[in-house]
């Protein structure tokens, strides 16, 4: 067993396999429930949460608004997927009524959107999604190379003699 990790490719194949297997077992659990992280500062809103199409981040930026209000605070909160609503800023879009988007983009799983509440610069908003297939697969893939692939042997140095007459 100790020759087995031998050499930094099969201790990286290794710890790349692990988070390969991290991200899956979030994929799996995501399907049945929701995990919602919040970030509070004074004029700054960050939401990560688990999708089942992947990670989302969120982010409120107050620009010309007063401050967010105490409702929103720094926490981490699990749902069921059944009782999760879709938009987690529900309650901030209410206060702050008028939503504009200014640019929304998805390619395959990876999505974006940015925009504003109230007038032009009033309320930043910003999500982005990063599925979860890149996730695990490219950690997998490159686990498979380092572990299953075989290390270049050395060839010798070749020595330069001069032909003499």
């Amino acid at each position: 067993m100790r020759r087995f990790f031998h050499g930094w490719r099969r201790k990286w194949g290794c710890v790349l396999l692990l988070v390969a297997l991290l991200f899956t077992g979030i994929w799996f659990r995501s399907r049945a429930v929701v995990d919602l992280v919040t970030i509070r500062s004074t004029r700054t809103l960050d939401r990560i949460s688990t999708t089942s199409r992947g990670f989302k981040w969120e982010r409120m930026r107050a620009i010309r608004a007063p401050d967010f209000p105490p409702s929103a605070r720094s926490n981490w909160i699990s749902h069921p997927v059944t009782s999760f609503r879709s938009n987690s800023f529900d309650t901030l879009r209410g206060i702050y009524s008028v939503y504009g988007t200014k640019s929304n983009w998805k390619l395959c799983g990876f999505q974006s959107e940015i925009g504003h509440f109230g007038s032009a610069t009033f309320v930043y908003y910003g999500s982005w999604v990063i599925p979860f297939w890149p996730l695990t697969t490219v950690p997998t893939l490159l686990a498979t190379c380092l572990l299953l692939g075989r290390a270049r042997k050395q060839s010798p140095p070749v020595v330069n003699e001069v032909a003499h007459a």
